[in-house]
């Protein structure tokens, strides 16, 4: 008699899960295709049936939750953000897999959970279709990868668009006439300050610009720096040792690409400053 009879749309998802089936569950396994779908059936007795349910039962989770995880997550993509050029996708597809995998006991409990509900589902029924059971006996891992896939999207629309701002500052750099060949970015104490390579402040009425005057809160100094080191446009930055959040750092990294090195020990990092060093 039949056990099973698995289901699956015939295209790259039906691809892989009769040769899993067949690992997972030795015996007697036939295959065929009708309508556009590729079905898999496995002959036992009612007895044989009970004995193979948990390996079953497990075969199908490991195909899809492991195997064809991308596949699954490329459906998600598509229904939920139509028109991604492919390079987009692929790039969203690799992160969102990459957060799936990142948590080893997530991924077990996962597994686990899909199994467990897969094991009821199969003492009760005799077909399974594959893209039901992702749909609808899955829900919670469903929402799961769909938020998954949310973040990588929104992740990756911001980090398209901060390569767009950082490029946009290239260009206002390489247009800009520089005035200095380099400056000395002095973070401690803050607020910090700009040196030229004579140890003369250089760059106050640039501050003075940008703040209009006014007080500078601590949650924008690294804001305001960024702003004023584009507007002076200099060949060359030394970052002197103070507090400087990681994105301020990567963005003047990117922005003065192979032009700034970063001082962790001299009488700049340890602000001393001498009567001969003056504002411009």
């Amino acid at each position: 008699m039949v056990g099973w009879v698995v289901v699956a749309e015939q295209d790259d998802t039906a691809a892989g899960i009769g040769e899993i089936l067949a690992r997972r569950v030795p015996g007697e396994w036939r295959e065929g295709t009708f309508e556009g779908h590729a079905w898999y059936a496995f002959y036992c007795s009612a007895q044989g049936r009970e004995k193979v349910v948990p390996t079953m039962a497990a075969g199908l989770a490991e195909f899809l939750l492991d195997v064809r995880a991308r596949a699954w997550l490329r459906t998600i993509l598509h229904r939920r953000y139509r028109g991604l050029p492919i390079d987009d996708e692929v790039a969203v597809l690799r992160a969102a897999q990459q957060e799936l995998g990142a948590s080893v006991p997530r991924q077990r409990d996962r597994m686990q959970r899909a199994a467990g509900l897969l094991e009821r589902f199969l003492q009760e029924h005799d077909v399974v279709v594959v893209e039901g059971i992702r749909t609808f006996l899955l829900p919670d891992i469903r929402r799961e990868w769909e938020e998954v896939v949310d973040h990588a999207v929104d992740e990756f629309l911001e980090e398209q668009e901060y390569r767009e701002f950082v490029s946009l500052l290239r260009q206002f750099i390489a247009s800009a006439n520089r005035r200095w060949d380099l400056v000395h970015v002095c973070l401690n104490p803050l607020p910090f300050h700009f040196e030229d390579g004579a140890g003369q402040r250089v760059g106050d009425d640039v501050l003075s610009d940008l703040t209009d005057g006014r007080t500078v809160q601590n949650g924008i100094q690294d804001d305001l720096l960024v702003s004023a080191l584009v507007t002076l446009a200099p060949q060359r930055v030394i970052v002197h040792r103070g507090p400087l959040r990681k994105e301020a750092s990567r963005t003047i990294q990117a922005v003065f690409e192979g032009q700034v090195s970063f001082c962790q020990d001299c009488p700049r990092c340890h602000n001393e400053l001498t009567d001969r060093r003056f504002s411009y």
